[in-house]
């Protein structure tokens, strides 16, 4: 952790963990995570967030149903293409770590038949503009970062202002906005 830095950012564990819950409180059980740069800090919290869900629940942590995307919608869709191999032990669920690599599960699943949400649910991260938009509209975990840039701007403007700069660290809320793309597992 950095005691000696100011900083603002998302609860990515405690939110990460909030969404996979979500889909756990729906009956899913075979959860998938498609997180994005392996090397990048935020896809190791919110992995953490995915596993904590999954331990607080008693479900097993399958490395089989962990992939990484990259951040990119391809990175989605391959991450379905490799899991779909696993037939009867495919994921009624994905939790992706933004929102283009949910649209690309989404595609993928559409490409092999698979209903979204009757069948398998889907959820992203970020409230892209395009979450909205897709069919069925992708359920989503809000991170707000405009206000979140605005705190930080708001610490340093204060810290000019005064001559000091106070260690601020703050963690932004973020929300969980259910739309289309979860329903009960079957």
């Amino acid at each position: 952790n950095y005691n000696d830095i100011s900083w603002v950012d998302a609860d990515n564990e405690r939110y990460s963990k909030e969404a996979v819950e979500h889909l756990i409180n729906l009956g899913h059980r075979r959860i998938a995570f498609v997180g994005g740069d392996p090397e990048v800090t935020v896809t190791g919290e919110r992995l953490s967030g995915y596993a904590l869900a999954l331990e607080a629940a008693g479900l097993p942590y399958n490395q089989q149903r962990v992939d990484f995307g990259y951040f990119a919608e391809n990175g989605g869709y391959q991450a379905v293409q490799r899991m779909l191999q696993w037939g009867d032990e495919a994921p009624t669920a994905y939790y992706a770590a933004n929102d283009l690599m949910a649209i690309g599960v989404m595609r993928a699943l559409r490409e092999r038949g698979i209903s979204v949400p009757t069948e398998v649910s889907v959820v992203g991260t970020n409230n892209a503009p395009e979450a909205a938009h897709v069919y069925p509209a992708l359920t989503t975990l809000h991170v707000p970062y405009a206000e979140m840039a605005a705190t930080a701007v708001a610490v340093l403007i204060d810290g000019l202002k005064y001559g000091r700069v106070e260690t601020v660290q703050r963690y932004i809320d973020c929300a969980l906005l259910v739309r289309g793309s979860t329903a009960a597992c079957l």
